[in-house]
């Protein structure tokens, strides 16, 4: 269940912020950056004005109650908050042409702010990468392709650590791989047909 609370300063009682939650929220300090400035150095209460309630009902007595009061801290419209929760009432918010734009300066502050979208950080990254054995996202597409096809050719045959030596009885030839044998005789990959009938020694 949800309810509704205000945060009142104590020297001027006045009302600066109406929302809406549940638990412990109302008393939660988590909360925007205007809330913070406002607060700063000064003493406010909290009083939950109704308790009990579905996220609807909660969403309209708050609309309705930041209308009548216009606190200084609700950034928004009743009912939707600055990211602390992801009601649908919120969403709706963000499809607006004010949610939008308040989308677009959280997504560019977060990243002037985060070094990982800093130009030099992106070369440091990039420098390291190249440096690797395994990255290939910077290679040519003919340097990969060639990188494909030694890696598929390195893995084939006696090169393969896991392959197994036999013997082709009717010649009596030595092959290091049973791929090799199988290529070279012109046989079918099912070899436990040929071991079956000692035309294939496996060692």
């Amino acid at each position: 269940m949800y309810y509704v609370y205000e945060h009142k300063f104590e020297d001027t009682q006045e009302v600066f912020y109406i929302g809406k939650g549940c638990k412990n929220r109302a008393y939660s300090k988590y909360r925007s950056k205007k809330w913070k400035e406002e607060t700063r150095g000064r003493q406010y209460t909290v009083s939950i004005i109704q308790d009990n309630l579905t996220e609807d009902q909660a969403y309209e007595l708050e609309k309705e109650l930041v209308e009548k009061h216009k606190p200084v801290c609700n950034i928004a419209p009743g009912g939707i908050t600055n990211g602390i929760t992801s009601s649908e009432h919120q969403k709706e918010f963000y499809k607006t042409e004010e949610g939008q734009v308040k989308r677009e300066k959280l997504s560019k502050r977060m990243k002037e702010n985060n070094p990982m979208f800093s130009e030099e950080k992106k070369q440091i990254q990039r420098e390291r990468n190249l440096g690797s054995k395994n990255f290939i996202h910077f290679i040519s597409p003919e340097s990969r392709e060639r990188r494909r096809v030694n890696l598929s050719e390195s893995r084939k045959g006696s090169q393969n650590p896991r392959a197994r030596k036999c013997i082709y009885v009717p010649t009596k030839k030595e092959y290091g791989s049973i791929t090799e044998l199988v290529r070279e005789n012109n046989l079918d990959k099912n070899i436990s047909f040929y071991v079956r009938r000692n035309l294939v020694t496996l060692l």
